[in-house]
C-alpha cells in the first residue's frame, strides 16, 4: 500500500510540475507579447517598461491575493478556463487600442490613456496569473511546500519561453497564434494537475480541442494580421498600408499618402520620403561645416533623400549604416529611381552594422559624421546622444574633422524640459569636442570639432563653401544659411540655454531621455504647454526624494510596531516586498543597459527575462533544498547577501554597462538573489505565524508582487535616469538593509 500511495503522490507532483512549467510558459509569453504590443503602440518608448512591468506585478499580486478568499480547485478550474479568453481580450485592447479610445487620428494617446490601456491589458494579465498561481498551490496536496515548488518551476517555464520566443516564435508565429497556443498547453496541463472531477476535466479539455481547432483553422494568424491593419489605420498617418512586419528593433510598416511614403516604427513615424528639404538640409549643413568633406559616415536613418545631397559636396566616400535589415527590405520596392541609383554608386557604401559600434570599433577615419538617429526620446535613440557616444565619434574623426547631431527640443527652446534637455545635449558635446557652434531651423543642430577654427558660424564662411560646389546651390541657398547662422537669434538660444540647470547626458545617467518624454507629454492631446510640471517633470524634480521614500516608511512602520508583543509574519512579508523591488528594478536596470550596449530590446525582451527568471529558479531551488529552516539567522544573512550583492554591482555594472554578455550575468545573479528569498521568507513567516505554506501563499505571492510593481514604477521611471545606474543599485542595497535590520532587530523573546 505504501508503494502504491508513494507511486501516486509522484505522479502528482510531476504533473504538479508539468502545470507549473505551462504556468510559466504562459505568463512569461503573455508578459513579453503585451509589452511587445504595448512598445509597438507606443513609439518604442521605453516608459511603457517600467509602467507596464509595474501594471502586470499589481496585477499579479491582486489577483494572488483574490485567490487566497475563494475556494481553491473550483477557482483554479474557472481560471484555466477564461485565461485564454481573457489574455486574448488583453491583446485586443493593446493592439487596438486607438479604436477603442477618443485619441484624435494622427495624435498620441494621452498618459492617462497609456495607463488605462496598460492596466487593463498587462494589469488583467498578471491578475490572471497570479490567480492561477496561488489558487493551484492552495490546492495541490501531494508536493511538499507547494508554493516555493511551483515559484521554482514556473520560473523554470518563463526560461523556456525566454529562450523560445526570440529565436523560433518571434517573426515566425504571429503573436494571437503563440497565445492560443500557451493557453491550451496550460489547460491541458491543468486537467491532471488541479483540476479535479469528471465535469472539470471534460470542461478544460473542451478548451484544448477549441483551441487545437483554432490553431488548425489558422484563425488567430488571420485576426492577427487583420488587427495589425486596424491598429496602423487607426495612426491616421497613412491613406494605404503596404507591408509590416516584426524586426529585432521594433513593429516596421510602410503606409503611402498622396505620392509620398511614411515609414512608421513602433507608431511613430520615422521617414517619410522623397522628402526634398527637411532631410537634404541636415546633410547640407553638416557638410558645409567642412571646406572639404572627402569621408563621410551617416549614422542612423536610411537612404530615402540623404545620399544624393551628401554626393553634391563632392564626397569621395559615403558610409551609411543600416542596422534593421526589415526597413531597408520594406522600403526597398518603392525608393525613387534616383535613390536607387545613388546607392549603385560606388562611392556610396551602406554597412549593416550599429552606427554606435561600427564608430566605437573602426579603424577607419571621417571627415564628417553626421547623426541622423532621432530625437532621444527612447532609450533605443539616446544611445546616440551620450557622452560615451561623442567620445567614441571624436576618435573616429581625421583631423579638423567635425560631427553634426540635432538637438532635441526644437527651435524655439519654450518648454523648461526642452532647453534643459538641449542644454544638456551641448554639455554633452562639450566634454568630447573643444568647440561647439549652433545652427537654428525647424530644428537646432549642434556642429562639433576639436580643432579651432574647423566648425565655423559665420554666414560668410559657409556661403563661400557653397559657391564651390555649384550641384548643392540648386537645393540650398546663401540666404537660407545666412538664417540658420543669424547671430542675433543664436545668441539669444545661447543665453537662454545658459539660463537653466543642466547635466551631461551619458550611458549611466540618461536623463535627456526623461526630459524628452516630458516633452513627449506636452505634445500629447489634452496636455498643457503652459503647466509648469508634467508627471515626468516632477520626476526628475523629486527624483532624490522618492530614493528616500521607501526609508521613511519603513521607519514609521517599525515605529509603530516597537510595543507589540508578537511580530507574526510581518518581517517575512515585508522583505518580500523589498526583494521583489530591488528584484525588478535591476531586472528593469539591466532591461535599460541591454538596449544601450546593442540597441535591441525588441528581440531581446524575452531572453533578459528569462535569464533572470533562470536566475530565480536557481535561487528557489537551493533555497528550498538548504535555507528554508525559518531561522531569524537565515533570514538576516538573505537580506544582507542581497545588501552586498548590489552594493558591489554599483560598480561593476556603471563601468561595463556597454558589455552584453556582463549584462546577462548581471541579470541572472539578481534572479539569482530574488529566487533564494521567497522560500527562505516563507518558510520564516510559517514559523513566526504558524501554518505551512499553504496558508501564506497569497500573502507571500503578493507581497512579492507589490514591491516588484513599486520597484518597476520607482526604479525603471525615476531613479535609473534621475540617479543613474549606479546610485540606483545602492538604493537597492539600502532597502535590503532595513529587511535584514527589521529581522535582526526583533529580541529572541518576541520568537
Amino acid at each position: 500500500m505504501k508503494i502504491v500511495e508513494r507511486a501516486k503522490r509522484a505522479r502528482a507532483t510531476v504533473r504538479f510540475d508539468l502545470f507549473g512549467l505551462s504556468l510559466g510558459v504562459f505568463a512569461s509569453l503573455s508578459q513579453v507579447i503585451l509589452m511587445r504590443e504595448a512598445l509597438a503602440s507606443g513609439s518604442g518608448n521605453e516608459l511603457l517598461i517600467g509602467l507596464g512591468f509595474a501594471a502586470w506585478l499589481l496585477g499579479v499580486g491582486l489577483g494572488a491575493a483574490a485567490a487566497g478568499r475563494l475556494p481553491p480547485r473550483a477557482a483554479a478550474a474557472v481560471a484555466l478556463v477564461a485565461a485564454g479568453p481573457g489574455v486574448i481580450g488583453c491583446f485586443f485592447t493593446a493592439r487596438l487600442h486607438r479604436t477603442i479610445t477618443d485619441v484624435p487620428v494622427g495624435g498620441e494617446p494621452p498618459l492617462h490613456v497609456l495607463l488605462g490601456i496598460l492596466a487593463l491589458s498587462l494589469g488583467l494579465a498578471g491578475a490572471t496569473a497570479g490567480f492561477i498561481f496561488t489558487a493551484a498551490s492552495r490546492a495541490e496536496s501531494a508536493a511538499k511546500r507547494p508554493v516555493s515548488r511551483l515559484y521554482a518551476v514556473e520560473a523554470v517555464g518563463a526560461l523556456v519561453a525566454g529562450v523560445a520566443f526570440p529565436f523560433v516564435l518571434a517573426g515566425n508565429v504571429a503573436h494571437l497564434s503563440v497565445l492560443v497556443g500557451a493557453w491550451a498547453l496550460l489547460a491541458a496541463s491543468g486537467t491532471g494537475a488541479v483540476v479535479k472531477g469528471p465535469r472539470r476535466r471534460w470542461l478544460v479539455a473542451s478548451v484544448v480541442a477549441v483551441a487545437a481547432v483554432l490553431l488548425a483553422s489558422g484563425v488567430p494568424e488571420i485576426l492577427d494580421r487583420r488587427a495589425q491593419k486596424a491598429a496602423f489605420d487607426a495612426l491616421g498617418v497613412s491613406q494605404e498600408l503596404l507591408e509590416s512586419t516584426d524586426s529585432p528593433y521594433g513593429r516596421v510598416s510602410l503606409g503611402r499618402s498622396h505620392g509620398q511614403y511614411e515609414l512608421v516604427i513602433d507608431g511613430r513615424v520615422s521617414r517619410v520620403f522623397p522628402d526634398h528639404w527637411e532631410r537634404p538640409l541636415l546633410i547640407d549643413l553638416a557638410l558645409l561645416q567642412h571646406p572639404g568633406p572627402r569621408r563621410v559616415l551617416i549614422v542612423g536613418g536610411g537612404a530615402s533623400d540623404r545620399l544624393a545631397p551628401a554626393l553634391d559636396h563632392g564626397v569621395e566616400e559615403l558610409v551609411l549604416t543600416h542596422v534593421d535589415q526589415a526597413t531597408h527590405e520594406i522600403t526597398g520596392p518603392y525608393r525613387p529611381s534616383s535613390t536607387a541609383r545613388v546607392l549603385e554608386d560606388p562611392r556610396v557604401k551602406v554597412v549593416r552594422r550599429d552606427g554606435r559600434e561600427l564608430i566605437a570599433k573602426t579603424r577607419d577615419s571621417y571627415d564628417v559624421i553626421v547623426v541622423a538617429a532621432p530625437p532621444p526620446v527612447t532609450g533605443g535613440a539616446n544611445r546616440y546622444h551620450t557622452v560615451e557616444f561623442f567620445e567614441a565619434a571624436q576618435k573616429a574623426l581625421r583631423k579638423g574633422g567635425s560631427l553634426t547631431v540635432e538637438a532635441p527640443g526644437g527651435a524655439t527652446i519654450l518648454a523648461p524640459e526642452a532647453a534643459q534637455a538641449t542644454a544638456g545635449e551641448l554639455l554633452s558635446l562639450e566634454r568630447a569636442f573643444r568647440h561647439v557652434v549652433l545652427s537654428r531651423g525647424t530644428k537646432v543642430l549642434l556642429h562639433a570639432s576639436d580643432e579651432p577654427g574647423a566648425v565655423s558660424p559665420e554666414p560668410e564662411v559657409l556661403a563661400a563653401r557653397l559657391a564651390a560646389r555649384p550641384a548643392a546651390r540648386e537645393r540650398v541657398s546663401a540666404s537660407r544659411i545666412a538664417e540658420a547662422y543669424d547671430q542675433r537669434a543664436l545668441a539669444d538660444l545661447r543665453a537662454r540655454l545658459g539660463e537653466v540647470v543642466a547635466v551631461p547626458n551619458t550611458d549611466v545617467r540618461p536623463l535627456s531621455f526623461l526630459l524628452n518624454l516630458s516633452l513627449w507629454e506636452r505634445s500629447l492631446p489634452g496636455a498643457d504647454p503652459s503647466s509648469p510640471l508634467t508627471f515626468t517633470s516632477a520626476a526628475v524634480r523629486l527624483g532624490w526624494w522618492t530614493a528616500l521614500l521607501p526609508g521613511a516608511l519603513w521607519l514609521t512602520w517599525r515605529t509603530l510596531r516597537m510595543r507589540r508583543t508578537r511580530t507574526g509574519s510581518k518581517d517575512s512579508m515585508v522583505s518580500l516586498f523589498t526583494t521583489g523591488a530591488a528584484g525588478m528594478t535591476a531586472d528593469v536596470l539591466a532591461l535599460y543597459a541591454y538596449q544601450t550596449a546593442s540597441g535591441r530590446l525588441y528581440q531581446g525582451l524575452a531572453l533578459m527575462v528569462g535569464l533572470f527568471m533562470i536566475g530565480v529558479a536557481a535561487g528557489t531551488i537551493l533555497a528550498r533544498r538548504r535555507w528554508a529552516t525559518g531561522t531569524r539567522r537565515i533570514a538576516v544573512a538573505t537580506d544582507a547577501w542581497a545588501a552586498g550583492f548590489f552594493a558591489a554591482s554599483a560598480p561593476i555594472v556603471h563601468f561595463g554597462i556597454g558589455s552584453v554578455p556582463l549584462l546577462w550575468a548581471f541579470c541572472a545573479a539578481s534572479g539569482f538573489i530574488t529566487g533564494i528569498a521567497f522560500p527562505v521568507y516563507l518558510a520564516r513567516a510559517c514559523v513566526t505565524a504558524g501554518g505551512d505554506e499553504r496558508r501564506h501563499a497569497a500573502k507571500a505571492e503578493a507581497a512579492d508582487h507589490y514591491g516588484a510593481a513599486f520597484g518597476a514604477l520607482l526604479g525603471g521611471v525615476v531613479w535609473l535616469p534621475v540617479l543613474g545606474v549606479a546610485r540606483t543599485c545602492l538604493v537597492l542595497a539600502g532597502l535590503k538593509l532595513l529587511s535584514a535590520i527589521g529581522h535582526a532587530a526583533v529580541p529572541a523573546r518576541r520568537q
